[in-house]
């Protein structure tokens, strides 16, 4: 997923590619029944940690719109789609936290967040997609300390761009909403 490192400052292609971009990343979602397993598992097994998103959001909202044939679902309500997912992969106690399929989801979700400007368009669904981005950070244990590429500050960055990025979705939203 070449895409997911355009992100943060992303959308170099054309609007109509976008469209063709955007289908590309919807055939990577998982079956139906995944995708609620996946979902399960964040919420039982990391939503005491952190949780930006709501049940009703996830379960209610996101997944039904991402798997009806008659809608179009928004890029970074796609891109939180894929944070949970790759949350739910991380907190999935038959896998290790570090593992290939929330590494694959990582990179949607980041890819996602890149059909659009996070700068210029604000939404309450990006800063929920980069505060789990943050959070995966730490829960897949893919810190600097661990061998891996990233900085040891890399997620809290990313909570700080959110927690910037919260202030613009509103100017009734509070940083306590996103669950930190």
């Amino acid at each position: 997923m070449q895409a997911s490192l355009l992100w943060p400052f992303g959308q170099l292609r054309s609007s109509s590619s976008n469209a063709a971009f955007q289908s590309l990343l919807e055939a990577y979602l998982p079956s139906r029944e995944r995708a609620s397993g996946l979902a399960e598992s964040y919420l039982q097994n990391l939503s005491w940690y952190i949780q930006p998103i709501p049940r009703e959001q996830i379960m209610g909202e996101l997944i039904p719109l991402a798997y009806r044939s008659d809608e179009i679902i928004d890029a970074f309500d796609l891109g939180l789609l894929f944070m949970v997912f790759a949350m739910g992969a991380a907190a999935d106690l038959t896998l290790t936290p570090s593992n290939q399929e929330g590494e694959r989801y990582l990179h949607l979700g980041r890819a996602a967040l890149t059909l659009r400007s996070v700068f210029e368009e604000h939404s309450l669904s990006a800063v929920q997609a980069i505060v789990l981005l943050s959070c995966y950070e730490v829960v897949s244990g893919r810190n600097n300390c661990l061998g891996k590429s990233n900085t040891p500050d890399y997620g809290w960055k990313m909570m700080s761009l959110a927690i910037r990025l919260s202030s613009s979705v509103s100017p009734h939203f509070h940083c306590d909403s996103l669950g930190t």
